[in-house]
C-alpha cells in the first residue's frame, strides 16, 4: 500500500502519524477520546516510536489547540531543573531593590492548594538590568495593596501583586514543609493559567 493511501486513510488532525494496522487504529481512538478531556497523559516509549507526534496529536484534539505546542527534551535538562521546567510557579509580589538593583529586589511565589494560594519562597537570582525593567512593566497593572496569599512573609517594602503571572523557576531542593530551597528566576510562561499551575509533592 503507498502513502497516499495511508494518508488518505489518516483521520484528520492526527499530525503526521500514519498507519492502518489495528494498533494504530487503537491509538487514533484513543487520541481521540482523551484529547477533548483535562486529563495528564504519559507517552512512553523507545526513542524515534512517535511519541511527539502522538502528544501533537492530542493537542490538536485539545481544546487548546489554537495555543502552541511546546516540546521539552526532558533527557536534556538537568534532574533538578525538570521540576521547575514543567511545573512553575505563580509571582505574588516583589520586595524592593537594593544596591545597583533597580526596579525589584526578590519576587515572592506562591502555589495553589485547592482554593488556597500559599507562599512558597522568593527568588533574587538569574535577572538581568533588561529583564528586571520588562518585569516591573508588567507589574504595574497588577500591583494590589493587599497580599493575595493566606500566610504572607515577613517581609519589608513589599509590593503586593495579583497572582496572574506564572515564572519558570529552577530550584535546588523542595523541602518536606513545601519551601523552594536556592531557585533562580527562568523565565515568564504563557502556556498555562495560573490554576493549572501546582508544584508536585516532595519527595
Amino acid at each position: 500500500m503507498n502513502v497516499a493511501t495511508h494518508e488518505f486513510n489518516r483521520p484528520p488532525g492526527f499530525a503526521s502519524l500514519l498507519g492502518t494496522s489495528p494498533v494504530m487504529q487503537s491509538v487514533f481512538r484513543l487520541i481521540e477520546r482523551v484529547g477533548p478531556t483535562e486529563a495528564s497523559v504519559l507517552l512512553t516509549g523507545e526513542s524515534g516510536s512517535g511519541k511527539e507526534l502522538a502528544a501533537r496529536s492530542i493537542h490538536e484534539y485539545s481544546a487548546r489547540r489554537n495555543g502552541p505546542f511546546v516540546a521539552i527534551n526532558c533527557g536534556a535538562i538537568p534532574a533538578g531543573l525538570i521540576e521547575a521546567e514543567l511545573f512553575g510557579c505563580e509571582q505574588d509580589g516583589s520586595t524592593a531593590p537594593a544596591g545597583a538593583r533597580k526596579h525589584l529586589g526578590a519576587l515572592l511565589l506562591g502555589d495553589y492548594r485547592g482554593k488556597d494560594f500559599v507562599f512558597v519562597g522568593k527568588v533574587g537570582t538569574g535577572f538581568s538590568q533588561e529583564t528586571l525593567a520588562k518585569l516591573f512593566r508588567k507589574f504595574t497593572p497588577l500591583v494590589r495593596s493587599k497580599s493575595p496569599v493566606a500566610d504572607p512573609p515577613r517581609e519589608r517594602d513589599v509590593t503586593w501583586l495579583a497572582p496572574r503571572l506564572i515564572a519558570q523557576i529552577a530550584y535546588e531542593e523542595w523541602t518536606d514543609d513545601r519551601k523552594l530551597r536556592q531557585p533562580v528566576y527562568l523565565g515568564l510562561r504563557d502556556d498555562k493559567r495560573p490554576e493549572e499551575v501546582t508544584l508536585p509533592e516532595p519527595q
